[in-house]
């Protein structure tokens, strides 16, 4: 079941080429391809959690894409499937169908209408990399991922400056926590000696192990999550 996993990120792709491609005028259009993903994504996120639990409900991990390789360091596109990803798969499709169906009378007519619903295809896109992710490499893929759409969102109505000022202002924040992420992957290697997987930080044994001989690392690692987590929820 793990190889099906990528299958959340594929279909919010699909629909942001579409709506990428489709027509500004056909507002109709590019409204039912958004709900067409959500559905189908709350769909597939239906039938793959009960399948899952019929076999078990173990973490699924997969190995998505090797990005950077050497005899020393090893850097990938990972991606699990767990109770938390589970919930969040569903929670997150959910709101985004709303989000659309709501938006499809709100902006009706509005200069930006395709902009909007192409651009939360591509937020969407980024939510899943980060709900999907066993990695913090394929967490801060799907963070710029989020962080861009957000700033596009926030910016929707771009000829007024509040909308402008207070996109900017999530942008720079974003930009402080992309160096926490950053500044976490370095701390992280320095403690496990390779890219840190998710399910280093689950074996609380193991873990205590690496904080007891690199203290500082690890308080540092601590730290940097915590402010790119304070960060995000700020924002929420």
């Amino acid at each position: 079941m793990e190889h099906y996993i990528s299958l959340f990120l594929f279909i919010p792709l699909l629909g942001f080429i579409f709506n990428t491609l489709t027509s500004a005028k056909d507002e109709l259009q590019l409204s039912i391809v958004s709900y067409a993903v959500m559905g189908l994504q709350f769909l597939c996120t239906f039938i793959f959690t009960i399948l899952w639990i019929w076999n078990g409900s173990e973490n699924l991990n997969t190995h998505f894409f090797q990005l950077y390789s050497s005899s020393a360091f090893h850097l990938s596109l990972d991606f699990m499937f767990d109770k938390v990803t589970a919930v969040f798969l569903f929670v997150g499709s959910f709101i985004a169908f709303i989000i659309t169906v709501f938006s499809r009378t709100y902006l009706h007519k509005e200069r930006g209408y395709k902009r909007f619903f192409t651009t939360i295809l591509f937020f969407y896109l980024g939510y899943n990399i980060i709900v999907i992710s066993s990695n913090l490499t394929s967490i801060f893929i799907g963070w710029e991922v989020v962080g861009i759409s957000s700033f596009l969102l926030i910016a929707y109505y771009r000829n007024r400056f509040l909308p402008v000022r207070n996109a900017i202002r999530i942008f720079s924040l974003y930009r402080l926590g992309d160096v926490c992420i950053i500044l976490a992957m370095w701390f992280g290697y320095q403690l496990w000696h390779e890219s840190v997987d998710l399910g280093m930080l689950n074996s609380f044994s193991e873990s205590f192990i690496h904080i007891q001989e690199h203290p500082k690392m690890a308080l540092g690692f601590s730290i940097c999550i915590l402010i790119a987590s304070l960060i995000k929820s700020a924002q929420c």
